[in-house]
């Protein structure tokens, strides 16, 4: 098998020399490794001009038109048997037959394609002498001797300009926002002081393994907004001193439970915004410092216990907008430091009372988007600092009584785009400093007397967009409105029915407009077929 690799390497290179010989102005050969294995029915080289003899694409451009046509020849089976004598003939009967194989084998030429892609990028000329800084200026980025800062920001490079000195003092980097593809392995060589490397909004598809070996006083390293599909394991090794790395909006599949292994001075890790559906167990094992770990926006299912093992200095953890459906138990259960946790748009369905019990220092939970049903007696239990719970656009159709003990210190809670008919009466009996509630957009008919009599401290408090029905039922809400109308945030809210009182305004119902003459219209409320919400 790895003779055959080399095959295709030879392949390509060669190719690449042919290129340059003929612009060179030397005549292509007759033959090369190229034309041995190249079928003889796919018609003349695309890489030279039939006429002229002379090169037609640049390298880059030829590796490109090389991996393509390999490509094409791996998708047109009629001209690939198993038993054929091309190169990818032998390569087929390597790694397999088959859709799998055939995608192997083009993660194989990709993969070749990038590494002699990088080879190909020009490197810094680094300089150590005395005028370093005045030159650094004579090149297309802007530097400044100050702070020892080189800014290369969207000049729409395609390569490490050959052109620029790189003062070997160097402290911040920023390459952002340009169209690296890759880099060469040597392109950060010798730049042993540098503190700051930024190559955010690129188009960087491959990272040589050695690339960053020089960076040992590296702190910040930001590859977000690239093309990553993976990362190689050690690629990180040397970096002892690395505080913040971001490799968010790539598209990573995978992680390699190594890939961090040593990072032990890391604080703030960020890989939102990819392909990862899994999480290797020990992918943070021993990073002791963490302040700050983002996951969100991927497509995982399920987070592995001890995942969070020993992080007892996190403070934020995003997980939202993924496809978890359960939490174990003890997930958090380390997280003693954590200040925000949010598990938003998920598919949670159930959360166990308990799960939170450790987080003693939380101050924002942010479960909304999920799938829960109910909220059981003292889930929240142990969150004795929780100031924000937001718990909106679930199914939420019940709420336990003793669903909010334990987290005296709230103020402001979001209820709101749940399934919810009714609330017990001395639900927010233990969160008696409530600031703001959203209870908009359920399906609330009234509220149970004295229900919001606990909550002294409100400020807001949204009622919209329910199906209040103003029997004498509503009399409470329409009192308590009354009495405390500067609370109502936006639109009052009004009445769904019965027939001629829908339309109008809670708050102006009357004790005759809404029981006339009728006793205890509560006693019938429970036989009434409840108006649909749409």
């Amino acid at each position: 098998m790895e003779l055959l690799l080399l095959k295709v390497m030879l392949l390509v290179m060669v190719t690449m020399v042919n290129i340059r010989g003929s612009n060179a102005g030397a005549p292509p050969p007759s033959r090369t490794i190229y034309h041995k294995y190249r079928p003889a029915d796919l018609g003349p080289s695309p890489f030279v001009d039939e006429v002229t003899g002379q090169c037609i694409l640049s390298p880059c451009d030829a590796l490109g038109r090389a991996r393509d046509e390999l490509y094409s020849i791996l998708d047109e089976k009629e001209k690939v048997q198993s038993q054929s004598r091309t190169l990818i003939g032998e390569l087929q009967q390597a790694v397999g037959a088959g859709k799998d194989a055939q995608d192997e084998l083009k993660k194989i030429i990709q993969l070749m394609e990038q590494r002699i892609r990088s080879l190909e990028q020009s490197v810094w000329t680094l300089d150590k002498t005395t005028p370093r800084w005045s030159k650094c200026s004579e090149g297309p980025c802007t530097c400044t001797a100050e702070t020892r800062t080189v800014s290369c920001w969207r000049l729409d490079l395609t390569f490490v300009p050959r052109s620029q000195n790189i003062p070997h003092d160097t402290k911040a980097l920023d390459m952002g926002a340009n169209r690296l593809g890759t880099l060469n392995k040597d392109a950060f060589k010798g730049m042993i002081l540098l503190n700051e490397l930024d190559l955010f909004d690129n188009q960087i598809e491959y990272l040589p393994d050695t690339v960053f070996d020089s960076l040992e006083n590296l702190i910040n390293l930001d590859l977000s907004n690239n093309e990553l599909k993976e990362v190689p394991v050690g690629v990180f090794r040397t970096l002892r001193r690395l505080t913040v790395l971001h490799l968010s909006s790539n598209k990573l599949e995978r992680l390699d439970e190594n890939l961090m292994r040593g990072l032990n001075q890391l604080e703030d890790v960020d890989l939102s915004r990819n392909e990862l559906n899994e999480l290797p167990p020990l992918l943070l094992d021993g990073l002791i410092k963490l302040k700050s770990v983002k996951i969100s926006d991927n497509k995982i299912k399920f987070l592995p216990p001890g995942l969070f093992r020993g992080l007892s200095d996190v403070e934020v953890l995003q997980l939202q907008n993924n496809e978890i459906a359960e939490l174990p138990i003890k997930i958090f259960h380390d997280l003693t430091s954590l200040n925000q946790l949010v598990l938003t748009g998920n598919s949670i369905v159930h959360i166990s009372p308990g799960i939170f019990s450790s987080l003693g220092q939380l101050h924002e939970l942010h479960i909304g988007g999920n799938l829960l049903e109910n909220l059981p007696s003292g889930v929240f239990t142990g969150m004795e600092r929780l100031e924000k719970l937001f718990i909106l656009s679930n199914n939420l159709r019940e709420i336990d009584s003793e669903a909010f003990i334990g987290i005296p210190q709230l103020l402001w809670l979001a209820l709101n785009n749940n399934l919810l008919t009714t609330l017990p009466h001395d639900v927010f009996e233990p969160v008696p400093k409530l600031q703001r509630m959203q209870l908009d957009s359920n399906h609330f008919m009234f509220l149970p007397e004295g229900t919001l009599e606990p909550l002294k401290n409100l400020q807001y408090v949204n009622l919209i967009k329910n199906p209040w029905h103003c029997d004498c039922s509503i009399l409470y809400l329409t009192r308590w409105i009354n009495e405390h109308s500067d609370l109502i945030w936006d639109y009052q809210p009004k009445c769904r029915g019965p027939g001629e009182l829908g339309g109008k305004s809670v708050y102006t119902m009357t004790f005759n407009d809404v029981c006339d003459g009728q006793w205890a219209s509560m006693m019938s409320i429970k036989n009434r077929v409840r108006a649909r919400v749409r």
